[in-house]
């Protein structure tokens, strides 16, 4: 089944990225023009080729396989809308010289001639790869009209292709660093069931269901599935109840995490996540926690003072959790209380 929401991270590459490499960074571009180009009015690079449209600075790696790059971008705006986002292809190579795992590092915000980091977290640990190459990669800009026929989710391509040549970082040429964001201490996380209302005083949250699905059906015509055809959907039924005395918008809320086998993260903050009405699943909204959000109306996303809202949240995450039925698999919630984030832990299995 071809999945609509992989539109966005794949058929909008378009790129014919190929390709196994060793050794370390290269230091200069081959000279070649390739890929699919650029919208010639909106942005031109310093040379008239792809490669120089980017430098890659520096890669990193945390241990709990979130890894992070930093590009200098080199390109001038000639008119119109500022390119505001650049998905980067890359392989994880595993010690034998294989290709473990294809994924797209996320950069949101990124501007002229300026250097900005991006990150995603991944299934294969740092510890199982040789080296992370760097495939090609695609300019975007948001039009933030979600109806306009011209765009994928208010996401309109400008352009991008594969490098000549793949740039590689070996492990030895990475920063390795402790995890990203501290865990609460364990005296901060509480245990939860399915069915149980955890409080933080400004909402009551409620997950009622856990299930895994391919897809989830948004309307009579588009069916929203993950980004990659070997992830499936971790899907959720949430009740969220404002009992504070101020609208807010729940989105702001869903630091929300699938744990499987103690210790493999899928996470809205590093995938992008979907939450749905659940009485109207055409009304959905596609989202990063703390980043980019795309369509949702606030009537959906927006909850007011003592009412309370039912949805659906689902996170990509890895088919195989789907498979096995006997690993520990919990999702977990980062809430504030009192000024300090706690995790409340629902065990699934």
């Amino acid at each position: 089944m071809k999945k609509a929401v992989s539109l966005l991270l794949v058929l909008s590459m378009a790129l014919a990225l190929c390709g196994c490499g060793s050794g370390k960074q290269a230091q200069s571009y081959p000279t070649a023009n390739n890929g699919i180009g650029f919208s010639a009015d909106k942005i031109e690079s310093i040379s008239g080729n792809m490669d120089d449209m980017l430098d890659i600075e520096a890669v990193k790696v945390t241990h709990d396989s979130v890894y992070y790059a930093r590009i200098k971008n080199n390109y001038t705006v000639k008119e119109g809308d500022e390119p505001n986002r650049i998905m980067l292809q890359f392989n994880l190579i595993d010690k034998q010289g294989v290709a473990v795992e294809n994924s797209y590092m996320i950069f949101d915000g990124v501007e002229p001639n300026k250097s900005c980091w991006g990150y995603i977290g991944c299934q294969t640990k740092y510890t199982d790869i040789s080296a992370i190459e760097f495939l090609g990669y695609m300019f975007q800009f948001d039009t933030h009209n979600i109806n306009d026929p011209s765009t994928i989710y208010g996401l309109k391509m400008m352009g991008g292709g594969s490098f000549t040549e793949p740039i590689v970082y070996s492990v030895e040429d990475m920063e390795i660093e402790g995890v990203t964001s501290e865990s609460p201490a364990a005296s901060e996380s509480v245990q939860c069931a399915l069915g149980d209302t955890i409080s933080t005083g400004t909402l009551e949250l409620t997950v009622s269901s856990a299930e895994f699905c391919e897809a989830v059906q948004a309307g009579s015509s588009i069916s929203m599935g993950a980004p990659s055809d070997d992830m499936i959907l971790g899907c959720f039924e949430i009740t969220v109840k404002n009992v504070g005395k101020e609208l807010f918008n729940v989105l702001d809320y869903l630091d929300a995490k699938i744990d499987y086998n103690d210790g493999y993260t899928y996470s809205t903050k590093d995938l992008p996540s979907y939450l749905f009405d659940k009485k109207d699943t055409s009304d959905f909204v596609t989202f990063f926690f703390e980043g980019d959000r795309m369509g949702g109306s606030g009537n959906f996303v927006d909850i007011s003072p003592l009412s309370s809202k039912e949805y659906i949240l689902a996170i990509p995450c890895a088919s195989a959790l789907a498979e096995d039925e006997t690993s520990p698999l919990k999702v977990i919630f980062t809430l504030p209380v009192d000024g300090v984030d706690k995790e409340f832990v629902y065990v699934i299995r």
